[in-house]
Formats: structure tokens, sequence, C-alpha cells
């Protein structure tokens, strides 16, 4: 990684460092392996999730007009693997923002209190290394690298009973439509480690997270109860203001692409993929209709606002392809600049005016 990527960020909120050896542990003592199949079955999963991978990339290239960097590996992993992948990446970026050590040399020692954030951030792994079906992970590296979870997509499609070979494709298109965006949009990477830079240089006063993270518990626990949710997660009950507008910015780009991916996935599937109709129908179904304790969980961690960057992404990208066309949408890759506010997501033909005067 480059000087830039790995200096320590000048913070107001320097977080304490974690223990990423404990998190590590706790997300293989707290893992699950996956359904149980014969050793042919995963075989031949792992074979053609990486198949339909690589083919993916090009389909995706194609439509989005974005090149995607050859060089970025795709692996198809465990549960585990995903772990180890995710705790590289994100232990690369919040060392950015780690406290100094005392007399400004070598690592910080492991403490109780590293120790217990390393436990927590085992226990967080282990849950969404049982849920994501792919991902990017853009941190542990320049490049990045592309990730499948073999398990989780096999058991997926068993519950949800889809065709396998168009639903492994439909799953890495997604991811792909991640790949281009980093590898074609010179600046993306950097803009983002800049929002999250933003976040961590902001105020923090931490007196106020215990009330508020109760408030956030309590109104959690009213949404599984079928009560009215405002659905704040605990990350959102504990930052301060300004913290909260340099994540608003974070969760802008992230609508944006998310929507596109969403978008991009079944646009190429429409000439690729003969089931759409029924894998969009019975996906959609399983993302909007969890469990009690999943809901719960889902909402403190956050993720029933990715699932809602899904919806309001896609309605933006949609709008703009369909009035501008991809070379008119593909402006919004020219700068940072280009990039739609909270209110343009909501008003797709107002950013479409900015952006083509």
């Amino acid at each position: 990684m480059t000087e830039a990527t790995t200096a320590i960020i000048p913070s107001r909120a320097a977080i304490p460092a974690l223990d990423w050896n404990t998190a590590l542990a706790c997300a293989r003592v707290l893992g699950r392996g996956g359904p149980s199949v014969p050793m042919a079955t995963a075989t031949a999963a792992v074979t053609e999730l990486r198949e339909v991978a690589a083919e993916s990339v090009g389909m995706v290239s194609e439509y989005t007009r974005l090149e995607c960097n050859p060089l970025v590996p795709i692996e198809v992993v465990d549960r585990y693997r995903w772990v180890e992948a995710n705790v590289d990446g994100l232990s690369a970026l919040l060392r950015r923002y780690e406290k100094p050590a005392e007399g400004g040399e070598g690592s910080n020692p492991i403490t109780a209190a590293s120790r217990l954030a390393g436990a927590q951030a085992g226990v967080v792994l282990s849950y969404v290394s049982s849920k994501v079906l792919g991902q990017l992970e853009p941190f542990a590296t320049e490049s990045g690298r592309l990730l499948l979870v073999a398990p989780n997509v096999v058991e997926t499609e068993r519950k949800l009973r889809l065709p396998t070979t168009d639903f492994r494709l439909w799953i890495a298109i997604h991811e792909s439509t991640h790949l281009a965006q980093f590898s074609g949009v010179n600046w993306l990477r950097s803009h983002f480690l800049h929002l999250i830079d933003n976040f961590f240089a902001a105020d923090d006063e931490s007196d106020r997270s215990v009330s508020q993270m109760r408030r956030a518990l309590a109104t959690a626990a009213d949404g599984v109860r079928g009560r009215n949710s405002s659905g704040t997660s605990l990350l959102q009950a504990v930052v301060t203001d300004e913290q909260r507008d340099a994540l608003n910015q974070l969760q802008n780009l992230m609508t944006v692409l998310e929507g596109h991916a969403e978008a991009t996935m079944d646009a190429v599937a429409q000439t690729h993929i003969r089931n759409l109709d029924l894998l969009r129908r019975r996906f959609d179904h399983r993302r909007h209709h969890p469990g009690p304790v999943q809901r719960l969980i889902r909402q403190l961690l956050g993720m029933d606002g990715k699932i809602q960057q899904y919806a309001r992404g896609r309605a933006f990208v949609d709008h703009a392809i369909a009035e501008a066309g991809i070379d008119g949408f593909n402006r919004i890759w020219n700068t940072p600049d280009n990039l739609p506010t909270e209110d343009e997501i909501g008003r797709p033909q107002q950013w479409l005016q900015r952006i083509n005067p």
C-alpha cells in the first residue's frame, strides 16, 4: 500500500487498538461451516462460481463501459476465509486511526480493552460471514479482491429453490459491478478513504454514547415487536452531529454504488439469464421478510440501511439511465463533484439537470 494509505490520520476521535487475533479466534469458535453437502457438490459449486465470476467481469465491463482491472484476484471462499480477508482489510484501514503507541514507536500493547474490542468484532464478523454472498474487499491491497462465499450461495439457492447456474452468475454480476466501479473509476478508492477520514476526524463526545445506545436498543426492540421504529442502528445512535454529516456522505456514496450494482445485475441478466424474474422475486422476498431475531440484529448492525440503499440507489440509477442512457449516467464517474447529494438521490431529474446543464 502507498504511504498515503498507511499513514496515521490526524483525528480527534482516534480509536483504541483492536486485537484482531482475538477477533479471528471468536469468529472461528462462533462460526458455522455452512450447509452439509457431499464433497463432489461442494467442489462443483466452487468450480462453477469461479467460472461465472470470470465470465461476469467481461459482461459487466461491456454494459457499464467501465474497465475492470484483470489483475484483481477473484476468490471463492468459505465463511472463515471471508472473515480472514475482512480482518486483513479492516486492520489495514483502522490502523490509520488508532491511537499512537506510547513513545511513538512500535505497536500498541495488547490490553483487556483491545481484546474485548476484538471479541466484539469477531462476533459481528461471524454473524455477517453467514449472510454475505459476495464482496469486493477494497482495503487490504491497492487493487482489492473479489470474494464469493460458496457455502452462503449454496445455502441461499437451496432455501429459495433457485436455479443454481443462473443464481451464481447473477450474484457474480453484482460483485463484478463493484469491481468495475473501483478499478474503472480512478478516484473512487481515494475518495472513499477520504470520506472515512472525515468521519474519524470529526468531534467525538463519548459521554453521550451510553444513553443513546440504550435508546437505539429500545427502538430496535420496538421494531421487532411490530411497533413503529426509526431504523436507528447502534452506529447512528452514538455518533455526534459532525460525525453524522460525514457518515451521511459515506452512505450517499454507498447508495449510488449499490444502486448501480443492482441495476447492472438485472440489465446484464436480461440477455444472459433466463430466470431473472424468479430470481428477483424470491431474492427480494428474502431481503424484506426477515424473522424477528434477524430483524433485530440487522437493525443494530445497520444492515436494514444497506437494504434501503439497494432500493433508493436502484431507483436513482434506473431513472438516470432511462433519461440519459449509459453514457449520460456515466458522467457520475467524471469527478466526485458529480456524485448526487442525498436530496438528488431522491430527485434524479434534479441531478441530471445539474450535470447536464
